[in-house]
């Protein structure tokens, strides 16, 4: 088609862009092809505009204004609809992989060893505790007052994230074959990782750390392991058995909470450790 005859059709009638020369990087006529994004595509779509003869029709030019906001609308509902790139979400995870209706979430990643430790800690209060007493240590037990009461667990069990002063205190016969031994106290934090509760010991050769997982209103589930030497932090829960550790937090006091640690691979009975929140000395 002749240039004169681009220019008649251009002047007589509203321009569709058919009758403007397609060049080679996809625009049509001399000027630059408007990029317009769909909501669900990144790649932009090239509108033809008309070539500098079309625009001397003025029914043209207010065509092609009415075309594009047509065109934009019906971009945006291909966008929302039919159009989109990415994949589809997958179908729902099978039935027997779900948790069953009730079951705290922390059931699906304890080992059935740890489940059976968690199981059996009213024996191990009971058997460090009477080791403890029976080898002279009853005043000693007595003066940690709530601490060692295996009762003492009160609502509100998650602790405030923040810096704590942590002490523990081994029942049973542990790696000294004592049936009480009370640590100096160290420093251990508190912090928020995600939706959950993360409690780490932050000085020591061996040093715990792990996840506090709810389970109603008077005690926490404690996931971890232990971290050892020059290790920046302690393995995951589940990858190295010899370190894993399982145990309960529970609130024992105003400002005062426990982590209970039954059957340690130690050898003791219980391992508890008293968290009290640090507030520094200020002038």
């Amino acid at each position: 088609m002749s240039n004169s005859n681009v220019s008649q059709r251009c002047a007589s009638a509203p321009c569709c862009g058919s009758c403007c020369p397609v060049l080679r990087d996809g625009r049509r006529g001399s000027s630059r092809s408007t990029g317009i994004a769909s909501h669900a595509n990144s790649r932009s779509r090239s509108i033809p505009r008309c070539s500098k003869g079309c625009l001397r029709s003025r029914t043209a030019r207010g065509e092609k204004v009415r075309g594009r906001r047509r065109l934009a609308f019906l971009l945006s509902v291909c966008g929302l609809a039919s159009c989109q790139t990415h994949p589809a979400p997958g179908p729902a995870a099978p039935a027997e992989t779900l948790p069953s209706p009730g079951q705290p979430v922390w059931r699906d990643a304890i080992r059935d060893s740890d489940l059976d430790r968690l199981a059996r800690l009213d024996a191990a209060w009971r058997e460090g505790l009477g080791m403890a007493r029976a080898a002279g240590f009853a005043r000693r037990v007595a003066g940690e007052g709530v601490l060692l009461d295996p009762a003492a667990a009160q609502p509100r069990a998650a602790p405030a994230p923040g810096p704590y002063r942590c002490r523990l205190i081994r029942l049973g016969a542990g790696p000294r074959g004592r049936a009480f031994t009370a640590y100096p106290s160290y420093f251990c934090h508190v912090s928020v990782d995600g939706d959950e509760l993360a409690l780490t010991k932050q000085t020591g050769a061996e040093r715990p750390g792990g996840y506090l997982w709810s389970d109603g209103d008077r005690r926490m589930i404690f996931l971890g392991a232990t971290a050892i030497g020059d290790e920046a932090s302690p393995p995951a829960y589940g990858e190295d058995d010899s370190r894993d550790l399982v145990g309960i937090v529970e609130r024992v006091a105003p400002m005062r909470y426990r982590l209970v640690l039954p059957w340690t691979r130690s050898g003791a009975k219980l391992d508890v450790i008293e968290l009290i929140p640090y507030v520094p000395l200020t002038d």
